[in-house]
């Protein structure tokens, strides 16, 4: 097993300019700059841009610096493929009233697969999600959409299936071939999505989805082969509701509503990768912890007048932590074999990362990525770059941190 002592934090580095509001997702390739090797760092990063955006740029990886000189001082990215739509206006066929997010992308042979989702699916609609591009973003020639397993005859309302997008529609990762030749029948893709929403229908913790990578003829709408290796039902039954200030407010106490151990509605579950070693591993969650008090509210009438984390009206529960959520692949194997339930299986470490990393008054960590070949972690972390050398106002922007497994 990995534990915290192996993860050494080396540095960070800037995005380039055109990624304000973005950061939802990240990719590597390995293989990709080949002539920034110079100064060690080769390989590149995808990076998805934002919601409501199907808008993907690809960047260099420049050698990252301590935080300890500002954010100012950092080295900074450059963009080897400008920022790009992908998805062929496939992302926009599925977006509901408020729009659709770009949840994740993954870097494979070449590729971009990708899954998309409504931004606010509290209907249930269960809908198309997964997608593939190519890695050239001049020319991404879109296949899909498809779904994990047949979709249900009623597409929204009370039907929930095992594999409904709420669970499945989010961050999407490749798993190695040590694991899936083994266990997993050659699925090389798992995906996982966890709403902040108290309905049924999402993940209350890390799902991840292990399923078949879409052949190039795979026909739009079709059904893909999954196998569930982790998720959490929401138990309504258990939430307790208590109004404050208004009617439409509510304190809400979710410490029952999951099997998933310290789960919060505030909570959030971003991203994945498998992390390996010759001698160690772990199937790593990326994301924020809430620590206070669950709400659902509208920003103003929080109580006692505490300070806002966001302009929406929804569910909040700051101070939040960023946070790291480490899984053992033998439980994920027991999973696979039956040993186990989805459900079951917990991560053994979790952490909080903040000593290494810029604060945010979210703390989102919204994007992982792991190159095997170097051990070199790369984690994104949402709004936290608002640094601008006159003062003036500047959108905030991911900051990429960079460790060493050891």
């Amino acid at each position: 097993r990995l534990t915290q002592s192996n993860f050494q934090c080396i540095g960070a580095f800037r995005l380039p300019d055109g990624f304000g509001y973005g950061g939802t997702a990240l990719t590597i390739n390995s293989a990709g700059d080949p002539q920034g090797s110079a100064d060690g760092y080769s390989g590149s990063l995808y990076v998805a841009n934002g919601y409501q955006k199907d808008e993907v740029g690809e960047i260099s990886i420049p050698a990252p610096k301590a935080l300890a000189n500002g954010i100012g001082a950092l080295n900074k990215a450059v963009s080897i493929q400008t920022v790009q739509s992908i998805t062929g206006g496939k992302a926009q066929s599925i977006a509901q009233e408020n729009g659709f997010v770009l949840s994740g992308i993954e870097y494979v042979d070449l590729k971009l697969y990708w899954t998309v989702r409504p931004f606010y699916n509290v209907s249930g609609e269960d809908h198309l999600s997964i997608g593939v591009s190519s890695a050239n973003l001049s020319m991404p020639n879109a296949k899909g959409l498809w779904s994990l397993g047949q979709r249900n005859a009623q597409e929204s309302g009370a039907l929930i299936r095992e594999a409904h997008p709420s669970r499945t529609a989010g961050y999407i990762a490749q798993i190695p071939s040590y694991f899936s030749d083994l266990y997993l029948a050659g699925k090389k893709l798992m995906s996982g999505l966890f709403t902040q929403q108290g309905i049924s229908l999402t993940s209350a913790g890390p799902a991840m989805y292990a399923f078949d990578t879409p052949s190039s003829n795979l026909a739009s709408g079709s059904a893909i082969a999954y196998l569930p290796l982790s998720y959490y039902p929401y138990d309504a039954s258990k939430d307790n509701w208590q109004p404050f200030s208004s009617n439409e407010s509510a304190i809400l106490d979710d410490s029952q509503v999951s099997t998933f151990d310290g789960f919060r509605i505030g909570d959030g579950y971003n991203d994945t990768a498998w992390l390996y070693t010759n001698s160690v591993h772990a199937v790593a969650v990326v994301g924020q912890h809430s620590i206070g008090q669950t709400l659902y509210t509208n920003p103003p009438f929080f109580p006692d007048d505490l300070k806002r984390c966001g302009i929406h009206r929804g569910y909040y529960g700051e101070p939040y932590q960023p946070h790291v959520w480490l899984y053992d692949p033998v439980d994920i194997a027991k999973v696979a074999r039956g040993e186990l339930s989805p459900s079951e299986i917990e991560p053994y470490l979790d952490w909080n990362p903040g000593a290494d990393l810029a604060h945010t008054c979210q703390e989102i960590l919204s994007g992982i990525a792991y190159d095997p070949l170097t051990q070199r972690l790369y984690v994104l972390h949402q709004d936290a770059d608002t640094y601008s050398a006159d003062g003036s106002f500047k959108e905030p922007s991911p900051l990429v941190y960079v460790y060493h497994i050891q």
